[in-house]
């Protein structure tokens, strides 16, 4: 999903980087044993997880070879996380289009609007 918002908003971080904070996040995030009910959550939260990585490093498997993730990003992420803030909030008050509006906006419209 997150490579998904990648390349519609054109995020310049690589691919690995995205898999290996992703390894991390779900290693220790509190709903990985939940259904998918819980993406738009795991969305939220990623990106949130993410902007902390910001100018940090990540160890690639096997060598732990230390790889700087930059921050270059870190604006497109910023305002993917306010989006997914919002849609989270729409689907509480059951605004389901508004919600789908929010994430056709970080993951385009070829994901459906309505759930």
């Amino acid at each position: 999903m997150i490579k998904r918002w990648q390349g519609e908003c054109s995020v310049p971080l690589k691919s690995f980087f995205i898999e290996l904070v992703a390894i991390d996040f779900m290693s220790n995030w509190a709903y990985r044993g939940k259904s998918s009910v819980y993406y738009d959550w795991m969305i939220r939260d990623f990106l949130d997880f993410l902007i902390q990585k910001s100018g940090s490093y990540v160890y690639a498997p096997g060598t732990f070879e230390v790889m700087n993730i930059g921050s270059v990003w870190k604006s497109k992420a910023e305002t993917a996380k306010q989006r997914a803030n919002n849609a989270c909030s729409h689907e509480t008050a059951q605004a389901w289009g508004l919600a789908g509006d929010e994430w056709q906006k970080i993951f385009g419209t070829d994901i459906p609007k309505w759930p």
